[in-house]
């Protein structure tokens, strides 16, 4: 499934991480050091029904709050918003049978949760 999205680096393992309510999520581990590592999420459709619509708001609320940082002065505004990875043919999800799936970095740290409530 991570072969379907614009990664950077040779995905070397899909794991588990962590065991989530809504979705499912993976971590993709890439084999180079210098490529990122993402998160991959099975997005739970029962719950999510317009995939189109999330992911059109993730897209829009991550802008705006790297827009805020950066306003603010703040560097390495990368590692403190999400950076959603779009699909080979650009979409922000792919879809497959009856799931859906969606691809963000790896790396944000527990701190951002405190730091989207403060730019907000």
């Amino acid at each position: 499934m991570a072969s379907r999205f614009a990664l950077e680096g040779e995905v070397e393992e899909v794991v588990p991480l962590g065991a989530g309510l809504i979705n499912d999520s993976y971590r993709v581990k890439t084999v180079a050091e210098e490529t990122p590592d993402y998160v991959l999420q099975r997005i739970n459709h029962a719950i999510f029904q317009d995939v189109d619509l999330l992911q059109e708001n993730i897209r829009r609320i991550t802008e705006h709050i790297r827009r805020k940082l950066e306003a603010r002065g703040e560097r390495d505004t990368e590692r403190k918003t999400l950076t959603v990875v779009p699909a080979k043919d650009g979409k922000l999800y792919v879809s497959a049978m009856f799931d859906c799936f969606d691809l963000t970095v790896l790396g944000l740290a527990e701190e951002l949760k405190t730091l989207v409530w403060e730019v907000l």
